[in-house]
This record gives C-alpha cells, sequence and structure tokens, in this order.
C-alpha cells in the first residue's frame, strides 16, 4: 500500500496526511488489551463462550478507488474495514 499512497500524494490525488493516516489504519484490536472500552455485548457474549478467549476487531485497507470523471483531476477514494473474530 505505502508504494501506491506514496505515487497517489505525487500525482496530488491524496495529501501526505491523509497517506499517513491511512497507513496507521490497519491492526488488531483485542478484548484483553482494550476491555475498558470493549462492546459491552461482545464481553458478555465471550464470558459464556468456554472455547472462545478473545474477541478481536481486525482493521485493514479494503481497497483504493481511481475516478475519472471527464474535465476533472483524477480522485482517490479509500475504502477501509473493519472484522470481528473470535479467538480461542
Amino acid at each position: 500500500w505505502q508504494k501506491f499512497l506514496e505515487l497517489l500524494v505525487d500525482e496530488k490525488m491524496c495529501t501526505l496526511e491523509k497517506c499517513e493516516a491511512i497507513l496507521n489504519y490497519p491492526g488488531i484490536s483485542d478484548s484483553d488489551s482494550d476491555m475498558d472500552i470493549w462492546p459491552e455485548n461482545l464481553l458478555d457474549a465471550l464470558s459464556v463462550m468456554n472455547s472462545w478467549k478473545q474477541s478481536i476487531f481486525k482493521r485493514s485497507i479494503h481497497h483504493i478507488k481511481v475516478v475519472f470523471e471527464p474535465g476533472k483531476p483524477l480522485q482517490a477514494k479509500v475504502y477501509l474495514a473493519v472484522n470481528h473474530y473470535w479467538r480461542r
């Protein structure tokens, strides 16, 4: 993603600040590390699921779309994703 986003910055389709924010977005949050802000319903579910030990959210970049409209500059749009998983 970094090389592609650098190209978008060079081509003025993305600002450097947005590029850095996008690259910092992917990651993992889990119920053990973030219990104080974890959704209560997921903590409740976890407490009754004996074989499952953690609730996890994975953040990622889904895709980047370059928009072409005649007479307008190219524009990049980033689509982010969040998925929830249970870990044994």
